[in-house]
């Protein structure tokens, strides 16, 4: 039971605004002030995680966020290049392919597109609408930062498998506490993160424009002479 588990804003996404930020936008023309605060109160350890999630959607249900404002932040979502190819030929070898990430499922659902297909699951934060399309609530995920670590070594716990059958590929320092369960880590255009810690990250593409670049890192020699 191989696993790659990715990341997903700036791991399969580039040259687009994170999600949140693109919230943020959206929030600003609908008339809220967005300065920040309760991301750096997260930081600073005066909330939990689930405490920065109900204060963001109690602003986002205050400035009238719709489901297709979240519509309009997917369209503006722009994947890697290869993205299809790549989660094709993974699966094609064996690979399972579960997306960890702080972002938002409904998102991540409609970017992925096509390639949506090859993704067993996606754990993120959780949106559900009225029928009539107004945002109700949001289930904040446990699997963000230290949880993201949390999940991968309970996953690799419940089906008793190899961590060396296990593989995460991230961006930023959300996803440095991955190492500590035995994963292989690679990072992929590193934002805040130092992709020269090699205990962190075991491999580093820093500039990269098709997500099929890390293949080599994954698939062995002969899986790779197939794919091609």
């Amino acid at each position: 039971m191989k696993t790659v588990f990715f990341d997903f804003d700036g791991t399969l996404t580039k040259d687009c605004l994170p999600t949140w930020i693109n919230i943020n936008g959206i929030l600003r023309r609908n008339g809220a002030e967005v300065t920040g605060e309760l991301y750096q109160m997260f930081i600073n350890e005066e909330i939990d995680y689930k405490e920065w999630c109900e204060l963001t959607i109690a602003k986002l249900k205050k400035y009238n966020f719709l489901r297709s404002d979240f519509e309009e932040v997917a369209r503006n979502t722009k994947l890697i290049g290869g993205v299809y190819e790549a989660f094709e030929t993974l699966r094609a070898n064996g690979w399972r392919i579960q997306i960890v990430s702080g972002g938002i499922t409904e998102i991540i659902r409609l970017a992925l597109g096509d390639a949506l297909k090859f993704v067993e699951k996606i754990t993120a934060n959780e949106v559900f609408f009225t029928e009539d399309g107004t945002l109700d609530k949001i289930y904040a995920t446990e699997y963000d930062y230290k949880g993201k670590a949390v999940y991968i070594q309970n996953y690799i716990n419940a089906n008793k498998i190899s961590p060396k059958d296990a593989v995460f590929v991230g961006n930023g320092s959300n996803d440095e506490w991955v190492f500590t369960t035995g994963a292989k880590t690679i990072c992929v255009n590193p934002e805040d993160t130092d992709p020269n810690n090699k205990t962190i990250w075991h491999e580093a593409y820093v500039d990269i424009d098709n997500i099929k670049t890390i293949l080599p890192a994954i698939l062995d020699k002969d899986s790779l002479e197939k794919a091609n």
